[in-house]
């Protein structure tokens, strides 16, 4: 029998049971789903670091470790870019399964996942 918790973030995770997870093992899964009009690329920062580029109306999935993450999501094309920092999110450690979660890289007036200005020095710092 399969476990299933939802969890929102803009997106769903999903614990199913059939992997055995173990400490620091990258078997979550996170996925980056684009909807924001332009080309994104994503740093993602945590135990398991990542930089991932999602064009728009794409989405690119990673395999995390579980622990506590923030991404930082440069938007748009060369000469004319945006960037945010997302708030942190915890991935937790499934005993006998694993995550699988969804992140959708969009602006939501009243969304679940908050979202901050940043700056491209901040964005190149990490």
């Amino acid at each position: 029998m399969k476990t299933v918790k939802v969890i929102w973030i803009t997106a769903l995770f999903i614990i199913a049971g059939a992997m055995a997870a173990s400490a620091g093992s990258e078997i979550n899964d996170l996925t980056f789903i684009n909807k924001s009009g332009e080309p994104a690329l994503v740093k993602l920062v945590g135990p398991s670091r990542r930089v991932v580029p999602v064009p728009d109306g794409q989405s690119r999935q990673v395999q995390i470790a579980s622990g506590t993450y923030c991404i930082y999501v440069r938007y748009g094309d060369q000469g004319h870019y945006r960037y945010t920092r997302g708030e942190t999110f915890i991935i937790q450690e499934v005993t006998g399964g694993y995550v699988a979660a969804r992140l959708t890289l969009h602006g939501v007036v009243n969304g679940n996942y908050a979202v901050e200005s940043s700056s491209e020095a901040e964005f190149d710092g990490i």
